[in-house]
């Protein structure tokens, strides 16, 4: 039999007797469909950003295991440079040391500042926008802290390795040794530039606040933290290794 329109209900009866659905009933399924997808996508969204700071948690601990090792070995951290710099000068910053390198199971003679990808943030957003042949620029995910090395090593011109003794540092649990960066090296003199610069602005020592206004801290001791601007940009504690 052929399918006819129902009198009372003005829903479309198809074969078998088979009832449809009205233009109302449709809109009501659609408007449900749009009202939960507007509920679930900042939950959505939420749990992906969640994931890609735990993934960058994971990286700085790592990292945080190859400097430890390279400490064991070498009675130092890894240097956050090597050789002199100005005019002239050649430095081979911590990302270039073929031991650390090495330890992290890269090629040690490989290209000093690209990594491969699992070792980049994922919210590193000028790493992911410049990519090399063989991986990315780690300077624009990561920085080595600085602070107060000038004054414990002398001058950024000396032929000098920069580096900490395990011993030397007095507070490793809450004494910040890298971190979220948009550069090969970061200081609190440029904790709060990120605030108004974001990813955007070529590298200037800033740290990155790029996981909602916090951002992850591998600390001397090995733990990572993750932590809110205006922690950091307030607590100088967290920035001198020797005091």
């Amino acid at each position: 039999m052929q399918g006819t329109s129902s009198a009372q209900s003005g829903a479309y009866v198809g074969y078998m007797g088979c009832r449809g659905f009205t233009l109302i009933e449709l809109l009501v399924v659609i408007a449900i469909i749009a009202i939960l997808s507007s509920i679930l996508s900042p939950a959505v969204m939420t749990a992906l950003d969640r994931g890609k700071s735990l993934k960058c948690v994971g990286i700085l601990k790592e990292f945080g295991t190859a400097h430890h090792m390279y400490a064991t070995d070498n009675d130092v951290f890894t240097p956050l440079k090597s050789g002199a710099g100005g005019a002239g000068g050649n430095i081979e910053s911590w990302c270039g040391n073929n031991t650390f390198r090495k330890i992290l199971g890269m090629d040690p003679d490989g290209n000093d500042y690209i990594f491969p990808a699992a070792f980049i943030c994922p919210k590193a957003v000028l790493s992911w926008a410049d990519p090399r042949f063989d991986g990315y620029i780690i300077w624009y995910s990561y920085g080595y802290s600085t602070e107060g090395m000038l004054s414990e090593f002398g001058s950024w011109a000396d032929d000098s390795d920069w580096a900490y003794k395990p011993e030397q540092i007095t507070r490793p649990s809450s004494t910040i040794m890298m971190g979220d960066a948009t550069d090969w090296n970061m200081d609190s003199a440029a904790s709060a530039e990120y605030l108004t610069a974001g990813e955007a602005k070529p590298p200037s020592h800033m740290i990155a606040y790029r996981h909602d206004d916090n951002v992850n801290l591998l600390m001397y001791d090995g733990h990572v933290e993750g932590m809110h601007y205006t922690v950091v940009v307030t607590n100088d504690n967290l920035w001198e290794a020797i005091r």
